[in-house]
């Protein structure tokens, strides 16, 4: 595994190399690396990073350069309004510095794509992810 790091004012953010990506993929970043590693387990295409906090997905733009968009993947583990707040703060953020960004999260309120690995296997993580990613991509070009 490798770690990335980029200094900020006061501020160091490091993320865990899972799998590397080309330029013409897309950039999964998690908030944990079990999440990264179920994703790499499912076979998604493309660079996977854990991020470790919410806080270092607000830091990850600079990685941007390196992908054809940053997807950042959650845990839907009902914190519900302050969570998806910070999130869409996030992703504004990113598109108002012409950022490609996409939010995906389980469905499920309580459920990990760790969870939907184990309980359903590595297809049902593949399929889920591409479906929101479809969904997400959709939604943007309306």
């Amino acid at each position: 595994m490798t770690f990335y790091g980029q200094k900020s004012n006061f501020y160091h953010c490091k993320f865990v190399n899972i799998q590397q990506g080309s330029r013409e993929d897309p950039l999964f970043v998690t908030t944990d690396v079990e999440t990264a590693l179920s994703l790499k387990e499912a076979g998604i295409k493309g660079g996977i990073i854990a991020g470790i906090t919410l806080r270092n997905l607000e830091k990850a733009g600079y990685l941007a350069k390196d992908s054809s968009a940053i997807i950042i993947v959650v845990d839907n583990d009902g914190k519900g309004d302050e969570s998806r707040e910070s999130l869409q703060k996030i992703k504004d953020r990113y598109l108002e510095n012409e950022i490609n960004l996409h939010i995906l999260t389980p469905k499920e309120k309580d459920i990990s794509f760790n969870n939907l690995l184990k309980i359903e296997g590595k297809d049902a993580v593949f399929k889920e992810v591409y479906k929101q990613l479809e969904e997400e991509l959709e939604a943007n070009t309306e």
